[in-house]
C-alpha cells in the first residue's frame, strides 16, 4: 500500500493495544507473553491472517478450532470476551463488538480523518442512492485531478486498490476501517457509504465520524429473531447516524421527519431534502422522459434542470438524496446535474421487454415492503391496466417479518405472486414458502411455490391475466450470483441472465405482431 503524505499508519506494539483497551475500560482480562511485539494485522477471520496479527474471536457460534486456525497461520495473539484453550498472549474484554472499533480505529490509525466521507442509511433507496453518490463523487474527482471515489456498499466495494465483492451491506469495523485506510493511502479523498440498521446498531460503525449522514427514509424493516426487536430498536438504530456525522440530511416528506429533526438538530448542523417548499435543497416539476424522468433540483444558491435514465419515480427520490448530500459536502450543483445525466444502476429496474409488447420483466433488488409499494406504485403510474406477476423469496433465518409484510402487500396489489428461493440458509424451503402463502392466501391473492427460480419465472410468462400487458417483477436477487443454502454460498445465474433466456424463448414462440 503506498502511503500518501496526508496519511500515515503507525505499528504499535501488542501493549499499546493493551493500554487503549484499559484507557477505553474494556479490558477486563490479560494473559500477555510477548506484550512487545509488534501487531502487523488485525483480522476476525482465521482464513485472513498473516504473521503477527492480532486476531478478534466474536460471535456466539465462534469454535475453538478457527482460532487454532489462526495461529496455524500467523496469529500471536487474540482478544475475546472469555479464555479460549490455553492460546498465549489474551486480551479479555467486556464488549467484544466495541472493542473491534477501538481496536480497528487504532490499527488503522483513523483513515477517515482524510477523506470527505458521505453515509447513508434508510428503509428503501440507500443502495442507489450511494451509487448516484458515487458517480457525482468521481466526477468531482475528475474536475480536480484526484483519484476516483472510494465506496462500499451491498453491491459495490473500492478501496483504492481493490474491488472486492460486499459481504454485508455495511462490513464489520476491522474490514471497513482497512477500505478507508487503503483509499487515503492511495490518495483518494472521498468514500460513499451504505450503512445498514444491523451496522448501526451492532456498532460495526462505532467510532467513524462521517463528514455528512443521510437518512433516506424510515419504513418498517428488519424486525424479527436476530435482528431488531420493534420498529423502535429499528429507529433508534437507524438515528444513531445523526451521532456519527459532522452535517446530517434529513428527508423533510418523511412521516418522521420531524421526530429525526428533532433528534439530529440537537446535535449536528442539518441540511433538509424534499419536495416541500421548505426543504433547502427541493425537488420540483418531475416529468417522465421516454428512458426515465427530468426534474428541477433548487437549492438556496441556484435551481437546475436534471435528469436520470432509470424507470420508477422513487428513483427521482434517490436522485434528489444525492443532491441533498452533494450539497452538504460542498460538491457543485452543475457536478451534480452532470453525473447523473443519464445515470442508471446495476441490478436496479431492468427491464426485458417481449417483441410482442404482452410482456415485461423488471429485475430489481426490491426485498421489503417499503420498496415493492414503490416498485408497483411506479409500475401502475406509468402502465395503467398492465397486470403484475411477482417472483420473490424470502431470506432463511432473518427477515422473518417480510413473510407477512411482502405476502399481505403483494396478496393485496399483485395479480399473482410466486414464492421462490432466496437464501433459505438454514431453514427449510418449505417452512418459509408455507409462512409466506399463509399472509397472500390471507390477504386475498393468487399464488404458486416453484422453488427454482428459473422454473418460477417460465411459469409466470404462462399466467393469463386476461390483461393487454403483464409485467414480471423478478425480485430480490438482482445480478447476485450466489444463493446461500446451509452456512455456504453456491453459484447461481443472474436474475438477469435467467430474464434473457426466458424472453428469447418466448420471442421465439411470439413473434411480434
Amino acid at each position: 500500500m503506498t502511503e500518501s503524505k496526508l496519511y500515515k499508519r503507525k505499528i504499535y506494539t501488542l501493549s499499546d493495544f493493551r493500554s487503549r483497551l484499559v484507557k477505553t475500560g474494556l479490558l477486563s482480562g490479560e494473559d500477555l507473553t510477548d506484550p512487545d511485539t509488534a501487531v502487523r494485522g488485525l483480522s476476525f477471520d482465521s482464513r485472513a491472517v498473516g504473521d503477527g496479527t492480532l486476531f478478534i474471536a466474536k460471535g456466539a457460534a465462534f469454535r475453538q478450532e478457527y482460532l487454532a486456525d489462526a495461529y496455524s497461520s500467523g496469529a500471536f495473539a487474540y482478544v475475546s470476551e472469555k479464555r479460549i484453550g490455553d492460546f498465549p498472549n489474551m486480551l479479555l474484554v467486556s464488549d467484544i463488538r466495541e472493542a473491534m472499533t477501538v481496536l480497528a480505529e487504532m490499527f488503522w490509525c483513523d483513515p477517515l480523518s482524510s477523506l470527505r466521507s458521505l453515509a447513508v442509511t434508510g428503509t428503501k433507496g440507500k443502495t442507489t442512492t450511494v451509487s448516484f453518490l458515487k458517480r457525482i463523487l468521481d466526477l468531482d474527482a475528475e474536475k480536480r485531478g484526484v483519484p476516483a471515489a472510494g465506496i462500499s456498499s451491498s453491491t459495490e466495494v473500492y478501496d483504492g486498490e481493490e474491488e472486492p465483492e460486499p459481504v454485508n451491506t455495511t462490513p464489520e469495523a476491522p474490514m471497513l476501517w482497512s477500505y478507508f485506510a487503503k483509499a487515503a493511502a492511495s490518495g483518494i479523498d472521498s468514500f460513499v457509504v451504505e450503512v445498514s440498521s444491523q451496522a448501526l446498531k451492532y456498532r460495526r460503525v462505532g467510532r467513524m465520524i462521517f463528514t455528512v449522514g443521510c437518512i433516506t427514509n424510515i419504513g418498517k424493516d428488519h424486525i424479527g429473531p436476530g435482528e431488531h426487536t420493534d420498529f423502535e430498536d429499528y429507529y433508534s438504530s437507524k438515528l444513531k447516524l445523526f451521532d456519527q456525522c459532522s452535517t446530517a440530511c434529513v428527508n423533510i416528506d418523511d412521516p418522521l421527519s420531524d421526530s429525526m429533526l428533532d433528534y439530529a438538530r440537537g446535535r449536528v448542523p442539518v441540511i433538509t431534502f424534499g419536495a416541500d417548499e421548505s426543504a433547502e435543497v427541493r425537488l420540483s416539476d418531475v416529468e417522465k422522459t421516454g428512458t426515465g424522468f427530468r426534474f428541477r433540483i433548487t437549492v438556496p444558491e441556484k435551481s437546475l434542470l436534471m435528469s436520470i435514465s432509470m424507470h420508477g419515480v422513487f428513483n427521482v427520490a434517490n436522485a434528489l438524496s444525492a443532491a441533498a448530500v452533494s450539497y452538504a459536502a460542498g460538491i457543485p450543483l452543475e457536478t451534480v446535474a452532470e453525473a447523473l445525466e443519464g445515470a442508471s444502476v446495476s441490478g436496479r429496474m431492468i427491464p426485458f421487454a417481449s417483441k410482442d409488447g404482452r410482456v415485461s420483466v423488471i429485475v430489481d433488488y426490491a426485498h421489503n415492503e417499503m420498496s415493492f409499494s414503490a416498485l408497483i406504485d411506479s409500475i401502475e403510474a406509468e402502465r395503467p391496466g398492465a397486470g403484475i406477476v411477482a417472483i420473490l423469496g424470502f431470506t432463511g433465518g432473518k427477515g422473518v417479518n417480510r413473510r407477512k409484510d411482502n405476502g399481505t402487500l403483494l396478496g393485496k396489489r399483485a395479480d399473482f405472486t410466486i414464492v421462490t428461493e432466496k437464501d433459505s440458509a438454514g431453514e427449510p424451503f418449505e417452512k418459509i414458502a408455507n409462512e409466506a402463502a399463509y399472509w397472500i392466501d390471507r390477504a386475498g391473492g393468487r399464488y404458486a411455490v416453484i422453488k427454482d427460480r428459473e422454473a418460477a419465472l417460465r411459469f409466470a410468462f404462462g399466467i393469463d391475466l386476461q390483461k393487454r400487458e403483464k409485467v414480471i417483477v423478478f425480485a430480490g436477487r438482482g445480478l447476485e450470483d450466489m444463493q446461500k443454502y446451509g452456512d455456504r454460498l453456491y453459484y447461481y445465474p443472474q436474475d438477469t441472465s435467467i430474464a434473457e433466456k426466458v424472453m428469447a424463448e418466448y420471442d421465439s414462440l411470439h413473434p411480434a405482431d
